[in-house]
């Protein structure tokens, strides 16, 4: 379902403009954000990937280097393989 640039569907946007009920718009509406926030769950151990973001030269690759080589994944700093 697409979103308007302020979050409302075009249902509740059409329902809001035909004089419908407002609270009743609302209530549709919260009802749809709240399935889609609906996460899925995951064990710490089935999570493989991590993000850091940062200005440039800020040392996201040292920082993300030494994760890896402190988790094993990677042998020494600097190395692809």
């Amino acid at each position: 379902m697409q979103r308007s640039k302020n979050g409302f569907s075009s249902k509740v946007l059409l329902a809001i403009l035909a004089g419908s009920d407002k609270k009743e718009a609302f209530q549709k509406r919260r009802l749809q954000d709240q399935s889609i926030w609906h996460m899925q769950t995951y064990q710490p151990g089935d999570i493989r990937n991590f993000a850091i973001v940062g200005h440039a030269s800020a040392g996201k690759t040292v920082l993300s280097e030494a994760m890896l080589v402190c988790g094993g994944v990677i042998h020494r700093m600097g190395s692809i393989t």
